[in-house]
């Protein structure tokens, strides 16, 4: 399963998903760059050169950062990322660095997202432990769900998050087609970007 699998990038810059919890010293005077929103006039997706703590480009993110808006999701939803006042999404003693910080506009990939969701269940939930003992879903997650929950969870416990995998096969109709569910409504966050995605 994970012999000759490509690199991982874990970032994504699309419309919607879980918000990666950084934000950048940013030049907010500048014209318009490729990560502008037009929905969120004066975003910027700041530049990611290298750069030293509170020059433009360079980012904001610590252990205390990163727990702030944790907490900040856990209150109110990850769309707060996108729609609270950036000065919310930082811990009190930093706030005051909030007019020189612009968002970030990438998400965490769908498939990491998913892959950590044993943390946020099987050590979060009362009655649960770790490792479950079973993971069961269609064959198509030996490489998306299965295989995302694998590389999490041995990079950041050194074990499997499961103690057994089954998977199954595909439901058919009399024509032998997969049947097909009735079309959901898409609903776009309100911090939703224009453009197309690239990730």
């Amino acid at each position: 399963m994970l012999q000759g699998r490509s690199d991982w990038c874990i970032s994504r810059q699309r419309a919607w998903g879980l918000p990666i919890p950084v934000l950048y010293y940013a030049d907010t005077g500048a014209p318009p760059g490729p990560g502008y929103s037009r929905r969120r006039p004066g975003v910027l997706c700041a530049p990611r050169a290298p750069t030293q703590r509170g020059r433009a480009g360079a980012p904001l993110m610590t252990e205390e950062t990163i727990a702030h808006m944790a907490d900040v999701v856990a209150a109110k939803g990850s769309d707060a990322f996108w729609t609270a006042p950036i000065e919310e999404l930082l811990p009190e003693r930093l706030r005051g660095e909030a007019p020189r910080l612009a968002r970030q506009l990438e998400t965490l990939d769908v498939w990491f997202d998913s892959g950590a969701s044993w943390a946020a269940v099987l050590e979060a939930r009362p009655g649960l432990r770790f490792p479950a003992d079973v993971y069961l879903e269609g064959s198509d997650q030996h490489r998306g769900w299965f295989q995302s929950s694998l590389l999490t969870a041995v990079a950041a416990r050194g074990a499997a998050p499961y103690r057994a995998v089954v998977t199954h096969g595909f439901a058919l109709d009399e024509k032998a087609r997969a049947p097909v569910p009735p079309a959901a409504p898409r609903r776009r966050h309100s911090g939703a970007r224009d453009g197309p995605g690239v990730g």
